[in-house]
């Protein structure tokens, strides 16, 4: 395996890092980490001298003997933090702020209760803080693959994700996932199934607002599509744990709407 090659100029304080590298910080004291890997990487650093809990990559001297501000990443960007994965072709991550600009990008999260993977794919994904993402002309879905059987896609979306933080504190609730959704589109593969301007999401398995549909056939009421739907996230609400209202719309041909 080739070492990667660092130079660093100390007195303008920006490195690069060419070949595969692997980067890590200490996020907190119970040995959290944000990882960080790709092919290149240009770092900028501060005149100040670093803390305690700086980045690390196993040789001190690349720093300059100063703390790195930001790094932009290229090349098969992977950045790890708990149980949340970003992938793009490149990166820009701000330490101090927790703030990133990350292209052609997915995350991937899991509904920890299900073990099920959530994957949140975008041509540009921003971290705005610690916990908060947001996301413009983007798919949500529970596949791997670039064209998924079922998915959610918008113009927009606003993602607040603290299920690392909180299954640190002793469990992942509803609120650990929230997502707010604007000009909202269900689709089943490339074809669009539903609409809906404004979705509020828990990000959990049955991630849209439909909850139930019934489709049939009789003498009395002729063809029915019978719905179920989750109120809450039709509206835009957030619903409180352990409360679950539903809208019902159905519809029959020979009775109209019901």
């Amino acid at each position: 395996e080739v070492a990667p090659k660092v130079e660093w100029d100390n007195k303008a304080k920006i490195g690069t890092i060419t070949d595969r590298f692997y980067l890590w910080q200490k996020q907190d004291e119970k040995g959290g980490l944000l990882e960080l890997q790709a092919d290149n990487a240009v770092l900028f650093g501060s005149v100040q001298e670093p803390g305690s809990g700086e980045k690390r990559t196993g040789d001190e001297s690349i720093f300059g003997g100063g703390a790195i501000e930001a790094i932009y990443l290229s090349g098969n960007v992977l950045m790890t933090k708990g149980l949340r994965t970003i992938r793009a072709d490149e990166m820009y991550y701000e330490f101090e702020a927790k703030k990133a600009l990350a292209v052609k990008a997915v995350m991937r999260n899991f509904d920890v209760s299900e073990g099920i993977p959530i994957y949140v794919r975008a041509a540009k994904l921003r971290q705005v803080a610690e916990n908060k993402f947001a996301a413009e002309n983007f798919t949500l879905t529970t596949s791997e693959f670039y064209l998924p059987q079922i998915s959610l896609n918008a113009s927009s979306v606003l993602i607040t994700d603290t299920t690392t933080l909180d299954e640190q504190q002793g469990g992942v609730s509803k609120g650990s996932y929230d997502a707010q959704m604007r000009d909202v589109r269900l689709k089943m593969y490339d074809k669009t199934i539903f609409y809906w301007p404004f979705i509020r999401s828990n990000m959990q398995r049955s991630d849209i607002p439909l909850k139930s549909v019934h489709v049939g056939h009789d003498n009395t009421w002729g063809t029915l599509v019978e719905t179920r739907w989750y109120l809450a996230r039709l509206l835009g609400l957030e619903e409180p744990e352990g409360m679950e209202s539903t809208f019902a719309l159905d519809y029959y041909s020979k009775r109209g709407i019901g």
